[in-house]
């Protein structure tokens, strides 16, 4: 989230952006892509997106295998872009 990379490409979020995502991720969109089992959240104000890695498996000191739950952020050059993948893409409605 906080790459150096994306920092250059100005595609990363801020720490306070990330800080605030328990609290602030009610508010966005939530999609699930269906391609890679992953939840997306779609932040249209700042244009950023965070991905939910539910079952991402990870290697521990060359032996141990573990899954985990990983997030990710990073900021959309074009929300259009993302939401022309409607086929990829289904959006979770939020029950009231």
């Amino acid at each position: 989230m906080l790459r150096r990379i994306k920092k250059i490409n100005g595609i990363s979020v801020t720490e306070r952006e990330l800080c605030a995502f328990p609290i602030s991720h009610t508010s966005m969109a939530l999609y699930y892509d269906k391609y890679d089992n992953l939840f997306i959240y779609i932040d249209e104000e700042k244009k950023a997106k965070y991905v939910i890695h539910p079952n991402y498996k990870i290697q521990i000191n060359r032996k141990n295998k573990t899954t985990i739950f990983l997030l990710t952020a990073s900021r959309l050059k074009s929300l259009e872009n993302f939401y022309n993948d409607k086929k990829r893409y289904e959006k979770i409605q939020k029950r009231s």
